[in-house]
């Protein structure tokens, strides 16, 4: 189909339309990025900061199950004893939760992880060995097992913790750098295709108005300028055309019929005046002829 051919609503629809899908398609991509940040996000709460949560209820239970062996060690009541031995277990128990929770929460973790539940296992078993010592009535023999052996375990066991936290930490944040990079960069893709949008329904309105509207407007006001001015020999542009510069060239050019068939008429009723003022001559001139022959013939009679 021709540009000729289509009326100008459409014309100004299609421009209209080409903003609406760039700015649609904008949308649609500016949607699913912002979803993938979305999942980025939340995974980075869900995951990550969980985790980093997990570790620290971790390492506090971490600190208590050292804080329970030198208690444990230093106490000679049996009832007392047995209590702080349960907080050890509780310690323990809870530590196991919180580290499981992390592990769940940090897949690629994982073997650190176990490293670090290897240490605190290793200092847990030498406060079991306390508590064996301080339910025998041998505390002081376990207060020395907890700072000969219990504290330097202690010691490595929250240097790996503290290593595996800032890795946890720095995860977390390359993660955030990385998601706001992408947001940032959703943001200018998205400006980008809007501001393309505009750009191309600019040109392709300037363009259908310009070729479709504006110059074949012009061409016909050319043409009633030179019809008024009776110069029918001007040629007619457009009239195969089918839309509103069409319908506009077929009635210049029926005007331009009317005043062909004008100039004609008035050229055949001029020529009609001329035939029949030359008959009328001629007619005046026969009768002055008779009327001199008749007068001659009069004379000749009367002589």
């Amino acid at each position: 189909m021709r540009l000729e051919d289509v009326r100008i609503a459409p014309k100004i629809f299609f421009a209209v339309a080409l903003l609406g899908a760039i700015a649609l398609a904008a949308t649609v991509v500016a949607d699913l990025k912002m979803k993938g940040i979305d999942d980025g996000f939340s995974g980075l709460v869900d995951h990550e900061a969980k985790a980093v949560k997990d570790l620290s209820a971790a390492n506090i239970r971490l600190l208590d199950i050292g804080i329970q062996g030198f208690k444990i060690g230093a106490e000679v009541d049996d009832a007392r004893i047995r209590r702080v031995s349960s907080m050890l277990d509780a310690a323990h128990g809870q530590y196991g939760e919180s580290m499981a929770a992390a592990k769940k929460d940090l897949p690629g973790l994982s073997s650190r992880i176990d490293e670090v539940d290897s240490q605190v296992e290793k200092a847990y078993a030498i406060a079991d060995q306390v508590r064996n010592l301080a339910m025998n009535h041998q505390g002081s023999d376990g207060l020395a097992l907890m700072r000969e052996k219990g504290e330097p375990a202690m010691l490595a066991a929250r240097k790996l913790f503290a290593a595996l936290t800032q890795d946890v930490e720095s995860r977390a944040d390359r993660q955030s750098e990385r998601l706001t990079e992408v947001t940032n960069s959703t943001i200018l893709l998205v400006s980008g295709l809007v501001l393309a949008g505009l750009i191309l329904s600019t040109i392709a309105g300037l363009f259908l108005i310009q070729r479709g509207v504006s110059s074949p407007l012009a061409l016909i006001g050319a043409t009633m300028d030179r019809l008024a001015a009776n110069d029918l020999a001007v040629k007619i542009e457009g009239e195969q055309r089918k839309d509103e510069i069409g319908d506009m060239a077929r009635a210049v050019a029926i005007f331009k019929q009317n005043a062909i068939d004008k100039r004609r008429m008035e050229a055949e009723a001029e020529a009609g005046r001329a035939a029949r003022a030359k008959a009328e001559a001629a007619q005046r001139a026969h009768e002055a002829a008779v009327v001199a022959e008749v007068a001659a013939v009069a004379k000749a009679a009367s002589e």
